[in-house]
């Protein structure tokens, strides 16, 4: 992902970007050692045991094997399209330093939002409110 685009979208947004960009890297790898677990199983009993019947199914595991491989390489590329665009309408709606619009009236958490990235990004106690 882009450093920029975390950049300039608060920092609980971003940190959940980097949560869910995490997951979709950690289900990958489920995947990956999912299917490297059946191709080994495949082969293996493709080649040990000698029933024609069981040969056949090992050889459908193996092939099974990379299906579940391709599956996993399209879900992890969807779910990472997924969130870069969630995180480009963010930045989109991100609250910038020029001065506000005064034709609306903002709400409290484009307020708070406002408040924060004027403060420098630092985390705004009650106290400070």
């Amino acid at each position: 992902m882009p450093r920029t685009l975390y950049d300039r979208v608060p920092v609980r947004d971003g940190l959940a970007g980097e949560r869910t960009v995490l997951s979709a890297e950690r289900t990958f790898l489920a995947y990956v050692r999912t299917s490297f677990a059946m191709f080994i199983a495949g082969l293996t009993g493709a080649h040990l045991l000698q029933s024609t019947l069981i040969r056949v199914s090992a050889y459908a595991i193996t092939v099974m094997s990379v299906v579940v491989f391709a599956v996993g390489i399209w879900r992890f590329k969807k779910s990472r399209e997924e969130t870069l665009c969630l995180l480009s309408r963010l930045d989109n709606s991100a609250p910038d330093n020029s001065a506000p619009d005064n034709s609306t009236k903002p709400d409290s958490e484009l307020v708070a939002r406002r408040e924060f990235v004027r403060r420098g990004r630092r985390h705004v106690g009650a106290s400070e409110r």
